[in-house]
This record gives C-alpha cells, structure tokens and sequence, in this order.
C-alpha cells in the first residue's frame, strides 16, 4: 500500500469515528480522500515548486492547460497514486523550464493535434481547436503541457 493510500486510510479512518452520520464505509471514503489527497497535493506541489523557481505564473497557466485538456481528453491513468503524484509533479514542475522556438511550439502543437483527433475517446472539436490556437499564441509551457496530455492518450499493449 502507498503512502497516499496509507495516509488516506488514517484521515477515513478519522472522518468516520468523529462523525456518527458519515454512512459510507471506510474503504469509500478511504477511495474518495485518496483522490483528493492526490490531486491536491501534486496540485499544491507544482506550484510550490514554480513559486520557488521564479516560474510561479508560467507553472499555473501550463497546469491549468494540463488539467482542462485532461478532463476533455481523458487519458491514462498509473495503477498506484504514489506513481501517479511523483510523475505528475516532475513532469509538471519541469515543462515551465523549458524554452522553445515557434517553429517546434508549431510542431508541437500539431503533433499534439494529431495525437488528441486520433486517440481522444471523447471525440470533441474543441480539444484540437484550443490545441491549435497555442499555433497563435506561441506559448512553450502551453504547447508542452498540451503534449504531455496528449501523449497519454496513446494506449500501452500488453
């Protein structure tokens, strides 16, 4: 069990014994806090990262495009929270770090098109229109964030 897990359990666990009209069972509640605890916290741990590498606004905005393609797109998920918390946070707090010309924010931009038309489960316009409008934009941390979602909508065999 990982530590997410374990911590999760500990705050059920709590939840449940101080207050009688909680109905849903510990495992429940145990999922439900789990969640939260990790989102929050890999959330919480970018931006501490971005605030103390002078790269505060340019980790919020490639987070936020992260996440709102995320929840239009879908997309992989690991099987344990701690792989999922770690990778997430390295991932996220390094992408405002990085700097690109406009012809590779281009590329990236459409290869991230692609990516999304082709494997998205949803099958939206709007998640490659607002890929492609970072075209104009000609945002990095944009482009960057947009293909690190889109690359996990590829499906693993095996």
């Amino acid at each position: 069990m990982g530590v997410v897990l374990k911590t999760a359990g500990v705050i059920a666990e709590w939840m449940k014994k101080s207050n009688d009209e909680i109905t849903s069972s510990v495992e429940r509640l145990t999922a439900l806090v789990a969640i939260h605890l990790n989102n929050y916290g890999a959330i919480s741990t970018v931006l501490l990262v971005g605030a103390f590498t002078g790269k505060f606004i340019p980790t919020c905005i490639g987070l936020v495009c992260f996440i709102l393609l995320r929840i239009h797109t879908g997309g992989f998920h690991f099987k344990s929270l701690d792989h999922c918390f770690i990778f997430s946070t390295c991932l996220l707090s390094f992408i405002p770090h990085i700097h690109l010309n406009d012809e590779t924010i281009i590329v990236l931009n459409i290869f991230s098109a692609a990516l999304i038309y082709r494997y998205s489960e949803r099958k939206i316009a709007l998640p490659v229109i607002a890929v492609l409008l970072n075209c104009f934009v000609l945002m990095p941390v944009i482009a960057l964030s947009f293909l690190a979602q889109s690359g996990t909508l590829i499906k693993r065999r095996g």
